[in-house]
């Protein structure tokens, strides 16, 4: 498949996901975000991957993902979550980052500005998770949009056979 290269990374984060998404995001062949912490430990582990990154003669920049708390709608005595903005899609020539809005906007807009600097000539859209199921530290956009559920496929093509009459 032409892949010489291979990046094996222990998930700094520590959660049970271990998905990169969740704590970094490759943007272009030797470009990388990852994400930043407010907690020491964690951004600890963050920072080592980061100069890593630095070390191999990527182009590294980072982004606030953690301590920003999105309360569940459904669920106001579960434990909040906190938002990855590294969690992003990136599709032709736009980039969809998932944001949380309200008292968070400015947590916001410096991750959307981050993408703005990293990502020239992208256009940049920030998503805005529903109130009954926020973007998630494990679950957001990039996972949210991996797979389709087979009853919304199949819904879709009840449409399509319906409107073809």
């Amino acid at each position: 498949m032409g892949i010489h290269t291979y990046h094996v990374l222990t998930d700094p984060s520590g959660t049970y996901i271990g998905h990169i998404d969740c704590w970094g995001k490759f943007l272009a062949p030797r470009k990388i975000l990852t994400a930043e912490s407010e907690d020491a430990t964690v951004n600890a582990a963050y920072e080592q991957v980061a100069k890593t990154f630095k070390k191999e003669g990527f182009e590294v920049y980072r982004v606030l993902c953690q301590d920003i708390f999105i309360p569940n709608a459904l669920a106001p005595t579960a434990p909040a979550t906190t938002s990855t903005y590294t969690n992003s899609l990136i599709l032709n020539d736009h980039v969809y980052v998932p944001i949380v809005g309200g008292k968070f906007a400015a947590y916001d807009e410096r991750a959307l500005t981050v993408y703005r600097h990293a990502m020239p000539g992208y256009t940049i859209v920030g998503i805005l998770g529903k109130p009954d199921h926020p973007w998630y530290g494990t679950d957001a956009l990039h996972c949210r949009t991996r797979g389709v559920p087979r009853a919304v496929v199949n819904n879709w093509l009840k449409s399509q056979l319906l409107g073809a009459d």
